[in-house]
């Protein structure tokens, strides 16, 4: 089978599911599972490469696409999809709590900035979730969490935080946003060239001190 090859920002739209415990390791800063109506497990974390996304035509209308420009750093680092729990992968639990009431209306319509799906954050959460999740831009900040955040947490703010928080810890190496990991140096280093998922994979893995044995918790997906 021929192996599969990604270009970096020029012709495909990078997507990237880790699958990992909330308790990971020194990485992932969690004190505790997380909880889910009582119950605690694994996470995903599905993030993207921006410029990759908007390089593809259908997308590049988007709002998050077209502010991209005026925003240049968002170009250098990976932007949050979503942040799953496992019920939501696995089992296909969705729409938990208040959210349930939520369901049908979602299913029927694409309109995630409908004040029915509204969501009460504060000044300082959204100005952080806009440069972490610029799909923000399309509301896909209040589709992720009544689909997913509600099994996650009762608790937007909580569900975006800690969101955040793990995106920052693949994208930078400290608590400011100026020295990139190793594994986003070299994603930028590589615009233009092509890679073998294979190498990504591995790159994720050195970067950040993981096991072969996490290599079947990665995914990454071409667009």
């Amino acid at each position: 089978m021929k192996k599969k090859n990604v270009t970096v920002l020029r012709l495909f739209s990078l997507f990237l599911l880790f699958f990992f415990s909330a308790l990971l390791g020194p990485l992932w800063a969690f004190e505790d599972d997380y909880d889910s109506n009582g119950k605690s497990g694994q996470l995903t974390v599905a993030f993207s490469w921006l410029p990759g996304f908007c390089s593809v035509e259908k997308y590049q209308s988007k709002k998050e696409c077209r502010s991209l420009r005026d925003n240049p750093k968002k170009s250098h680092s990976f932007v949050l999809h979503g942040l799953w729990p496992d019920g939501s992968v696995i089992s296909k639990i969705h729409y938990c709590g208040d959210s349930k009431n939520l369901e049908d209306y979602a299913k029927s319509s694409d309109n995630w900035c409908s004040s029915k799906m509204a969501l009460n954050l504060p000044t300082e959460l959204k100005a952080k979730l806009l440069f972490s999740m610029p799909g923000v831009l399309s509301c896909l900040h209040r589709y992720q969490y009544h689909k997913h955040g509600s099994c996650y947490s009762n608790s937007s703010q909580e569900y975006f935080n800690d969101s955040i928080l793990i995106l920052h810890k693949i994208n930078f190496r400290s608590s400011s946003q100026d020295i990139y990991t190793d594994f986003v140096k070299f994603i930028n280093e590589k615009r233009g060239e092509s890679l073998s998922v294979d190498q990504i994979k591995k790159k994720f893995l050195s970067s950040f001190n993981l096991t072969d044995l996490t290599l079947k918790k990665l995914k990454v997906i071409c667009n």
